[in-house]
């Protein structure tokens, strides 16, 4: 790899622990996405064809190419007909929507000077209205946690009950 990166200040504990950070969001939101495209085919492609953002992705709400509204996965796993699964999915998407409304805080930062109590002092700082959030390494390591928790959950799931060739079905709740 090139040195180029080095007129970049922080420091490569920092830059580590944030790269695992974006990695253990990707691999959780990548386990929700794969258990929405197994209960509904096509769930992916149709959001990579429409470029949905992770919320839209949890949450529904785009405009779907030639109309109507997007289901997200929120609203699909509401649909699965096996009642223990769609409790455990429900919840589990709610605390996957809290998860991405940080990873948003994250992306959407700003580089600013910061002192780290663990060291260092280049820092992402998010700052909207009212939330202010300085992203220190113990946030980045909570984040990865929660993260990989969630995943921990999603994960099983996809491979047991949403194994390929399951039978769950999804109800239809337009009546």
């Amino acid at each position: 790899m090139s040195d180029s990166y080095k007129p970049i200040p922080g420091d490569d504990e920092y830059f580590k622990v944030l790269g695992i950070a974006v990695m253990a969001f990707q691999r959780l939101e990548w386990d929700v996405l794969y258990c929405c495209d197994r209960l509904s085919r096509g769930f992916i492609r149709n959001a990579q064809n429409n470029l949905w953002t992770s919320m839209q992705i949890a949450k529904g709400g785009k405009k779907k190419k030639g109309g109507g509204k997007s289901e997200g996965a929120k609203e699909l796993f509401a649909r699965v007909s096996d009642r223990d699964l769609r409790d455990r999915l429900s919840g589990l998407i709610d605390n996957h929507i809290r998860i991405v409304d940080d990873r948003n805080q994250l992306v959407h930062a700003e580089p600013a000077t910061k002192e780290d109590p663990s060291g260092g002092n280049q820092r992402l700082i998010y700052m909207a209205g009212s939330k202010n959030k300085v992203w220190f390494i113990d946030d980045l390591k909570k984040f990865i946690g929660e993260c990989v928790d969630l995943g921990c959950y999603f994960n099983p799931i996809l491979y047991n009950e949403l194994k390929e060739g399951h039978n769950i079905s999804l109800e239809d709740l337009s009546e």
